[in-house]
């Protein structure tokens, strides 16, 4: 068997004799050659229609997010870059929410991810976001584009998978809950598909770098739910390939190791703080798997576009659409079982891949292989993975690589007819062309109507403002907003709020949320020594003057509140205090924490405040957050970067 990806004779499309003198003409032959400027079209085309099937999301208005309620989880942590360029190492810490902790090791974001780190340091984290969210299925386009190339499929076939995986439910589907970030997870772990295909096609120390950079962007694309379905899935079925060539076997595991030690590099600015961190935080866990859909029905999913069918519980799942949407149609699933029947035996190799690596997704996206594998040793960890079904979205790229293969070869197959037209001219195309038109438009347009259910932006309530700017405190504070309303997060991040009790999935280990003096509630709880002082838009304003941000609790008992400003992992106080006591700051202690008194060291004292001891008198107290992971990741990061084009520009 062979794993010769290569190429077959096609038809040719857009390689008329006028369409390569008009190039010529136009440019110095030495500029660019016809097929690669071809190749830049196609690419062009596949990123355009990206632009277009994401267009009405890309509002700029701030006040207008795209729809989903969950969107600012899969956004907040990218403020990262906003701190960044207001006060440096500051950003390591993200003060904002529940009592602080280290940023860079929360996976419900993703801003290290180029196509994360760059638009939100362009326009914000909020349209920044909007940005990411189409570049993304624009990469998605691009992956399965490449996927077909290295297929050898003509222009039509890889061209049509790819503008159908820009818009496939896998990919924008993930917004009906706003989940930006699964959007980005999902496009970057389909990159590593066609990378992996092409270190078994060309095993070369510039397809090891490839590959590095694919995986080092999966990595870093957040979530975990598709890295795991990679790691379980993908990279397992890829070694069919990568065994298959006796002759090349040695190189192309070499090159994979190599390719995921440089991917490790790349990712060191999110993996070592992590790895360091990981063990202070408890993730939510699900020990009855209940999103899972039964393994039957679960390819349904892919011929489904009957958006109220995701709003109910039918065929054994949950009423949350962005778990189970992956929607790419009949025209699809039927092309791509005509390429099992037509796919040639000398490529029967590759089809094991595509049908092995399909059928583990579904094996691992139901849960069935984990369990049997790991159920015993690993229970407590597989618990963890509380929606697998995500790992589903897998399969489509692979099911459209099917696709563009079974079309190519049916466009290749039957007789030729004659198209007349003026006195003796005469067109020859081949019947399988007019056959197979109108379903591959109608395949692109239901694709492209289906998306539109999940792209459209939607305006923030007009009571945020108002709330906001009356509960702004003199002095760095906690507050409160009702707890099941994400859409306050962003703003009040926007506008250096610092926001207790906020949801969020995953909790820190034995800590709990500081006290906040100010409160927004819709049905405020009795509380004796709350204050209300407002009422805006249907909200009770209240504040508790007994809860300080930091203050001296003196031994006689009393409490002398100190003035702070906070910005991340840089508080500054002053303290004015009539007997020695112990400074409290309601900012979870934490190592790499540093104190200073009037400008000398001081020593923190443990518990889970950040506490010290403090004189009588007037003081100026500084804490810096100054971690060793985080800057130590950084530089992990720009080595890899280093080895990547340095291995690029090596020679063989």
């Amino acid at each position: 068997m062979d794993t010769d990806l290569g190429t077959s004779p096609r038809p040719r499309f857009l390689s008329g004799s006028w369409v390569k003198a008009a190039f010529a003409r136009a440019r110095p032959r030495e500029w660019i050659s016809i097929p690669t400027l071809y190749l830049w079209i196609e690419i062009a085309l596949i990123i355009g229609w990206a632009f277009l099937a994401g267009r009405l999301v890309l509002n700029f208005d701030p006040n207008m997010w795209p729809n989903g309620f969950e969107f600012p989880l899969s956004v907040r942590e990218n403020f990262f870059w906003t701190n960044l360029l207001r006060c440096g190492a500051c950003a390591f810490w993200n003060g904002s929410i529940n009592g602080g902790y280290p940023a860079l090791v929360d996976l419900q974001s993703a801003p290290f991810h180029p196509l994360v780190a760059i638009p939100t340091l362009l326009f914000g984290v909020i349209n920044g976001a909007k940005v990411t969210l189409v570049l993304s299925m624009a990469l998605a386009g691009v992956a399965q584009w490449w996927l077909g190339r290295l297929l050898g499929l003509g222009r039509v076939a890889r061209v049509w998978a790819a503008l159908i995986a820009v818009a496939a439910g896998s990919v924008t589907g993930k917004m009906e809950n706003g989940l930006v970030v699964l959007v980005l997870s999902t496009a970057s772990c389909m990159l590593v598909i066609p990378a992996g295909v092409n270190l078994a096609q060309k095993p070369s120390l510039r397809s090891s770098v490839l590959l590095a950079a694919a995986l080092g962007m999966a990595v870093l694309s957040g979530q975990g739910y598709l890295q795991i379905g990679l790691a379980l899935s993908i990279v397992p079925a890829l070694f069919i390939l990568f065994l298959g060539d006796a002759q090349n076997t040695g190189r192309i595991l070499k090159g994979f190791g190599l390719a995921v030690v440089v991917a490790a590099l790349l990712a060191g600015a999110l993996l070592v703080p992590w790895l360091h961190q990981s063990g202070n935080f408890v993730k939510d866990t699900d020990a009855t798997f209940g999103t899972i859909q039964p393994l039957e029905y679960l390819p349904l999913n892919l011929v489904i576009r009957d958006t109220g069918f995701f709003y109910n519980d039918s065929l054994h799942k949950l009423s949350y659409p962005y778990l189970y949407v992956n929607y790419i149609g009949w025209v699809p699933v039927l092309l791509a079982a005509l390429a099992l029947r037509l796919i040639p035996r000398q490529r029967l190799r590759v089809l094991i891949f595509f049908l092995t690596a399909i059928a583990l997704v579904y094996l691992n996206s139901t849960m069935i292989l984990p369990r049997l594998l790991f159920g015993v040793i690993a229970e407590d960890l597989l618990i963890g993975i509380r929606h697998p079904t995500l790992m589903a979205g897998l399969a489509v790229p692979l099911v459209l690589g099917l696709a563009g293969w079974g079309l190519d070869l049916a466009l290749q197959a039957g007789p030729n007819v004659s198209i007349q037209w003026g006195a003796g001219e005469s067109k020859h195309i081949r019947l399988s062309w007019l056959l197979l038109a109108v379903p591959l438009v109608w395949g692109v347009l239901s694709v492209y109507q289906f998306a539109q259910a999940w792209l459209f932006p939607a305006a923030q309530p007009g009571e945020i403002e108002p709330v906001m700017n009356a509960m702004r405190p003199g002095s760095a504070g906690w507050v409160q907003f009702p707890f099941s309303e994400l859409s306050w997060f962003l703003e009040a991040q926007e506008q250096d709020f610092k926001v207790a009790e906020a949801f969020h999935p995953w909790h820190l280990l034995n800590r709990q949320s500081p006290p906040a003096a100010l409160k927004a509630e819709r049905s405020p709880a009795e509380q004796p020594l709350a204050e209300v002082f407002a009422d805006v838009q249907g909200l009770t304003l209240s504040k508790d003057p007994q809860v300080h941000y930091a203050a001296v609790q003196m031994e006689n008992g009393a409490e002398s509140p100190c003035s702070a400003s906070a910005r991340g992992g840089q508080i500054a106080l002053v303290c004015q205090n009539d007997a020695p006591g112990m400074l409290v700051v309601y900012e979870h202690a934490w190592a790499g924490w540093r104190a200073r008194v009037d400008g000398a060291r001081a020593q923190l004292e443990p518990g889970e405040w950040l506490a010290l001891k403090l004189p009588a008198g007037r003081h100026r107290v500084n804490l810096n957050y100054l971690p060793w992971d985080a800057p130590l990741g950084a530089l992990l990061s720009l080595v890899g970067i280093g080895a990547a084009v340095y291995l690029w520009r090596k020679k063989e």
